[in-house]
């Protein structure tokens, strides 16, 4: 069948002709590309990329790797941002999704067949699948995966990673050592997504490209062996993605991460995303120390199980003043800068400047709707459906949470197609 399109049997096309196999970008990737952008555009509030300029040039192979807690907006942000063209590897029933689908098949996406859904004929797939694999990055080209194998909505990477990726470029180095290339090298690219709220609209996003991990003969001949190789690569890539993401053990500790981080600010600061997302990360790692609750999350992350008894004991006492003064502004209702304005004339605002500002917000909130009044009637049932739809996911249970967003960007994609 032709590349991109079904199989007999229902199943996506592994094909991959040798013309395909490389670093070229093809025009229909090119729109794909400009409508993912205009798509991030319209759903995220703001976008920083760092690090990209020293990704790997066309030609070089590559294996871009990142933390997968997003379903398909993960590979979405990284086609709009990622100046080649990525292939990326994924589960193939994706390739049945309604608009998405259509997307993954012209993408240049490589499925990946899982026992649950062929049996036991997934792996007589995959091994065609990761001939293909190899084929693509012999021949210069770039492929995208997320060693966490799942997209889970989680507060941190799923640990420990597949070592599929790492066993991927090692396989390829092999080879083209045996073909005479002694010089051949893969580029292990780490990623990281970092979000403030990943499943929500006009949400912020910080992409981080790490140094490549370069992996070629001499790295391969540290190690006894291809398994150890492998182990160390992908221990390597987990570090990486670690120290560009934000992980904790459960979501109470990334709350009281977020309220610390707010207090940590000046006044007056302005912090870039990035500043803001290190600051956070620091907070959480310290509050990480602190035992974690019985009704904690269950792992995820680094848990200094072994620290200091007086530091965890510091952090659990940091943990809970956190809690407690979150609960209290969730309670009043109000936020940081009122308790600091307070703080500031020594006493509770006057009620006559709480009456004023109330005066001024209604008559600003009343022009601005009366402008916007025909832009929400008009829009209102594109709204209705995404909360609908939202509410059946997260219905569902946890692990759907990972699919808000993409149904969300989906929406996006459609009007901005419009």
């Amino acid at each position: 069948s032709p590349r991109g399109s079904a199989a007999s049997d229902g199943s996506a096309d592994v094909s991959c002709r040798t013309e395909d196999a490389g670093d070229s970008t093809t025009l229909l990737y090119s729109v794909i590309r400009l409508i993912f952008r205009a798509t991030g555009f319209v759903f995220y509030a703001t976008t920083e990329c760092h690090g990209v300029e020293d990704f790997p040039a066309a030609g070089e192979p590559t294996l871009l790797c990142f933390n997968h807690g997003n379903g398909l907006a993960d590979p979405l942000c990284l086609i709009k941002a990622t100046p080649r063209m990525v292939r990326f590897c994924a589960k193939d029933t994706l390739w049945k999704v309604p608009i998405m689908g259509t997307f993954i098949r012209n993408s240049g996406a490589v499925p990946i067949y899982r026992q649950r859904e062929h049996g036991d004929q997934a792996k007589d797939r995959n091994l065609e699948v990761f001939r293909t694999v190899i084929e693509v990055l012999r021949a210069g080209g770039c492929l995208g995966f997320a060693p966490e194998g799942v997209s889970r909505f989680l507060p941190y990477m799923e640990q420990p990673f597949k070592t599929g990726v790492a066993r991927i470029a090692l396989e390829a180095v092999r080879q083209s050592s045996e073909a005479g290339d002694a010089d051949f090298k893969v580029n292990v690219v780490p990623v990281g997504l970092a979000f403030t709220h990943r499943e929500k609209f006009r949400s912020d996003l910080c992409m981080s490209y790490c140094k490549p991990i370069v992996v070629d003969a001499a790295y391969a001949a540290r190690f006894g062996d291809s398994f150890e190789a492998a182990k160390a690569l992908t221990c390597r890539l987990s570090a990486d993605l670690e120290a560009v993401t934000i992980n904790a053990p459960d979501w109470g500790v990334i709350r009281c991460g977020i309220t610390a981080a707010r207090l940590h600010q000046a006044a007056d600061s302005q912090l870039t995303l990035k500043q803001y997302l290190s600051l956070l990360r620091g907070w959480v790692e310290v509050l990480k120390l602190a035992p974690a609750d019985a009704s904690g999350g269950g792992g995820g992350g680094a848990l200094e199980r072994d620290a200091p008894k007086a530091s965890a004991l510091a952090a659990a006492r940091l943990k809970a003043e956190l809690s407690e003064y979150q609960r209290l502004l969730d309670e009043k209702g109000i936020k940081d800068e009122r308790v600091r304005r307070a703080a500031a004339v020594g006493q509770a605002l006057p009620w006559y400047w709480c009456a004023w500002g109330l005066a001024q917000r209604a008559v600003l909130c009343s022009l601005l709707f009366a402008v916007a009044t025909p832009g929400l009637v008009a829009w209102m049932p594109v709204w209705v459906y995404v909360k609908r739809r939202e509410r059946m996911l997260m219905a569902k249970g946890p692990r759907w949470n990972d699919s808000v967003a993409e149904t969300k960007m989906m929406v996006c994609a459609l009007i901005v197609m419009a």
